[in-house]
């Protein structure tokens, strides 16, 4: 499978009250239509010392996929969603094929 890895943090001034229900509400509706996606993980920092707020990994069947879902209407609305992108900062994303490791 191919990942796409998502961390940032909240701007200065952004109530985490106010952007966590703008993402649950508005942002991943949104990213869930984009064509391909195979599966979707969020998390959430803990504790005082988290680098990031926040973690999104989307899943599609290999970087084909993941450039097409991206180029989609979906996908673009996904990536210009300003109601999420004008709470962020930080941004940081990783592209990778993904192994598992069998225990």
């Amino acid at each position: 499978m191919f990942k796409v890895v998502s961390l940032w943090n909240l701007r200065p001034g952004v109530s985490p009250e106010e952007a966590e229900k703008q993402y649950y509400e508005e942002h991943i509706p949104i990213a869930k239509k984009i064509p391909g996606l195979r599966k979707y993980i969020i998390g959430k920092g803990r504790g005082k010392d988290h680098p990031f707020y926040r973690i999104a990994e989307l899943y599609f069947d290999d970087k084909d996929a993941m450039s097409a879902g991206f180029a989609s209407p979906e996908g673009k609305a996904t990536i210009e969603d300003n109601g999420f992108t004008s709470r962020i900062k930080d941004r940081i994303v990783v592209y990778y094929d993904e192994e598992e490791v069998k225990l």
